[in-house]
């Protein structure tokens, strides 16, 4: 699920079935635990406890946090994103360098397949996501919902630096992105094929 307010309604993307991940923080199943499963499954929602949450939710940031830092670079709109082949593989790059600092610190990526993306080169995972990008649900999903969560995307990229920092891990592309976070840096310019991030 993802979305944003417009005016006194909510505009949101739902995907059928929806996948509500759920764990704790040590790994365990507890009856608190099992208490939300049995509710949210009551509602009619699919549930997935997964024993490894906090790696997933390491992982999530590492691929939402790049995607999102390009869309203010691209002012908030995901079709220039699209139309934009060199931040698009800014993003890409980003994501990778991200992926492998989780790795670094020793999580699994989770789910699986993020493991498929850092094996992919860049760019070829930029075209793969300029073809998703220039979609209405990337407008709602992820435009729509960036432009209503800056504060916090600044806060969790904010928290996922420390990740970085303790990681060691190269992460330039990710530093260049970060600079879209202040409403006042310029965005990219539509359709610039290569950007040197130096």
């Amino acid at each position: 699920m993802g979305g944003y307010r417009l005016g006194d309604h909510m505009r949101l993307l739902v995907q059928t079935p929806t996948i509500i991940m759920l764990g704790t923080a040590l790994g365990k199943e507890t009856p608190q635990l099992g208490l939300v499963d049995q509710v949210l499954t009551g509602a009619g929602l699919k549930v997935d406890v997964v024993p490894g949450i906090d790696a997933w939710l390491k992982c999530h940031l590492a691929t939402i946090l790049p995607l999102a830092d390009g869309i203010y670079g691209a002012a908030t709109d995901n079709y220039r994103i699209a139309r934009t082949p060199g931040l698009m593989r800014v993003v890409a790059r980003a994501i990778k360098e991200s992926l492998h600092a989780i790795a670094q610190l020793g999580y699994p990526l989770l789910p699986k397949q993020l493991s498929k993306i850092t094996l992919l080169p860049a760019g070829l995972l930029a075209w793969m996501f300029r073809k998703r990008f220039a979609t209405i649900e990337s407008e709602i999903g992820l435009a729509g919902h960036a432009r209503a969560a800056r504060a916090e995307v600044q806060h969790l990229c904010e928290e996922f630096q420390l990740l970085v920092d303790q990681s060691g891990a190269a992460t330039p592309n990710l530093a260049y992105l970060k600079r879209f976070l202040d409403p006042d840096v310029p965005t990219i310019s539509e359709g610039v094929k290569h950007i040197d991030i130096a």
